[in-house]
């Protein structure tokens, strides 16, 4: 299986304008780009996704993106983003499913 990697754009209510947000999906880790920002998931010790990346001490990684470009995304995306890793691990879908699933989420 090879790597996934797509960009979408996510309008920001207060700038106004959209922003590219790039997904790159490994057998290793869930890592999601906007700018210089980075936040990555990978799998702990004990097999629980774990996320690192921008300003980590106060919340989800991906969440603070988000929050830094003024996107106010649900709660879920950051779940819904590991469940839609899993299911690509387990190639329980294909890079089509998993690139329409991932425009819906970002949409």
């Amino acid at each position: 299986m090879k790597d996934f990697a797509a960009t979408f754009e996510v309008y920001s209510p207060g700038w106004g304008h959209t922003g590219r947000y790039t997904v790159a999906i490994s057998k290793k880790e869930l890592k999601v780009t906007q700018g210089t920002f980075s936040a990555t998931c990978q799998l702990a010790s004990n097999g629980d996704p774990a996320w690192s990346g921008y300003n980590d001490t106060t919340g989800n990684p991906l969440m603070n993106i988000f929050s830094n470009d003024s996107v106010y995304a649900p709660d879920i995306v950051p779940s819904a983003l590991e469940w839609a890793w899993q299911q690509w691990r387990e190639s329980a879908v294909d890079e089509a499913v998993l690139r329409d699933g991932l425009k819906e989420l970002f949409a």
